[in-house]
């Protein structure tokens, strides 16, 4: 192929250029110069050159001011769209950097917020331990009815039901969040998001600073964790809480009182918004102590929930207390049998039907009698037919008597605790033997000693 073209190159120029010759005389003498085709097309290409060179060089002084103008028009044009360019850099480098401090600002917001919220928690959190740590005491105070059950009235499976039914299926508030809303509030200003310029976007995708703004959705979605960590924590705590409440509801109830009676009305929490008009004063924890007013005080949702496991740890502490301070162990550790009940009997003296207001231990004279929760003495001596006796007052109307006592352990005025000695099993007074007459009094009344016994008894073997 490349022959062929050659040769057509040859075969052009031997036909327009065919050799000539060029006479010429001088002094008489004729000469000639032979010109060949391939001389002739050099010389044709040269003079072609030279006049192409002549045309450009007179365009250009001709038309010199227009070119010049052209070329500064082109150079302003390039120059303003480069400036155009740098200067929406500039825009979005600016817009980046406010965005980032933005988010900085709502992040270490939203963190603090965050601890606040986990101070609350571990606030409540040792509350219930303090609460868990009476519960232990309580129960550890059965333990002396361990072995003694012969003494004690059964449990019915009807009874344990009521308690154990109450407890498991114990329902609590549980707060339905939006919790992509409640963040929005601290990530909308996260760069890179959306809505933003397309400049940005670009800069973002080719720029250093992309790396900051995915360090920053690393920390939202960290914070979104603990959040949804602190509300799960919360609501299991809840749960725990009301089931906890329920069962020692029920275990009022074995006694035969009423739990709002003993421990006075549940007051419930209600989800709905806090009119803070017209209102003042300290800032205080719902445990009391002062507190930072960031401390989650921003989140109407966390507020309510905190609110409700404060009214439930209210209600655990009341409950808690008032069977820390009811009579539910056996005051005699070695009493042979029960010898008479509580209610209707036959009077050992008169054989005829008589309201019996306690519980008779039959036991050897001399056996300790001991006090079965805390309080203070009031009436230690001798008392009618109640022979030499005791009454303990242990508060929230709750009181005991030892009746029929040898002897007399304790002093008016002394504060005892559960398993003191007070005294020791005698037969004075109206009296047929030695045994203690046990007697449970509760808002001026006495009550069957029985149902207590039967609480006393659940909690031991719970």
């Amino acid at each position: 192929m490349t022959t062929g073209i050659v040769a057509g190159v040859r075969d052009f120029v031997y036909k327009a250029f065919p050799q000539r010759q060029i006479y010429h005389r001088s002094n008489g003498v004729v000469h000639f110069t032979e010109l060949g085709p391939w001389t002739q097309f050099a010389m044709t290409l040269l003079t072609l050159t030279f006049l192409g060179w002549v045309a450009y060089a007179s365009v250009n002084v001709v038309f010199k001011d227009q070119i010049i103008a052209a070329k500064d028009a082109r150079f302003r044009s390039m120059q303003q769209a480069y400036e155009g360019r740098i200067s929406k850099m500039q825009l979005a480098y600016e817009e980046l950097n406010g965005l980032l401090a933005l988010a900085e600002d709502r992040f270490r917001a939203t963190t603090d917020d965050l601890e606040g919220r986990q101070r609350q928690i571990e606030a409540l959190l040792s509350r219930l331990n303090t609460i868990e740590k009476s519960q232990a005491a309580l129960e550890e105070r059965a333990r002396v009815l361990e072995g003694k059950e012969y003494l004690l009235p059964n449990l019915t499976e009807q009874q344990v039901a009521s308690v154990t039914a109450a407890r498991d299926e114990a329902a609590t508030p549980v707060i339905q969040v939006d919790r992509d809303s409640y963040m929005s509030a601290s990530v909308a200003a996260l760069p890179g998001g959306k809505g933003q310029s397309d400049p940005l976007q670009r800069y973002l995708q080719t720029s250093h600073m992309a790396r900051q703004a995915q360090q920053f959705a690393l920390l939202r979605d960290r914070q979104v964790g603990i959040y949804d960590r602190q509300l799960e924590q919360m609501t299991r705590l809840s749960q725990k809480a009301e089931a906890q409440i329920r069962e020692f509801e029920g275990i009022i109830r074995l006694t035969g009182l009423d739990a709002d009676a003993v421990a006075g009305p549940r007051q419930m929490a209600e989800l709905q918004p806090v009119d803070t008009a017209q209102q003042g004063g300290p800032l205080l924890s719902l445990f009391g102590e002062t507190i930072d007013p960031s401390d989650g005080g921003d989140d109407p949702i966390f507020q309510n929930q905190l609110m409700i496991l404060s009214n439930q740890y209210d209600r655990l502490s009341s409950l808690e207390d008032a069977l820390t301070t009811m009579p539910i162990v056996l005051p005699m550790p070695y009493a042979e049998r029960l010898s008479s009940g509580f209610g209707t009997r036959v009077d050992p003296f008169t054989r005829r039907l008589a309201h019996h207001g306690g519980l008779d231990f039959a036991a050897s004279t001399g056996d300790p009698v001991i006090a079965t929760s805390s309080g203070v003495v009031v009436w230690a001596e001798r008392r009618g037919p109640y022979g030499n006796m005791v009454e303990i007052d242990h508060g929230g109307g709750f009181k005991t008597r030892y009746a029929h006592l040898s002897a007399i352990n304790v002093t008016l005025g002394q504060q005892v605790e559960p398993g003191t000695v007070v005294g020791k099993v005698g037969s004075t007074g109206r009296s047929t033997g030695p045994h203690l007459h046990y007697e449970v009094w509760y808002d001026g009344k006495p009550r069957d000693p029985k149902n207590f016994l039967r609480a006393g008894r659940y909690v031991f073997e719970k």
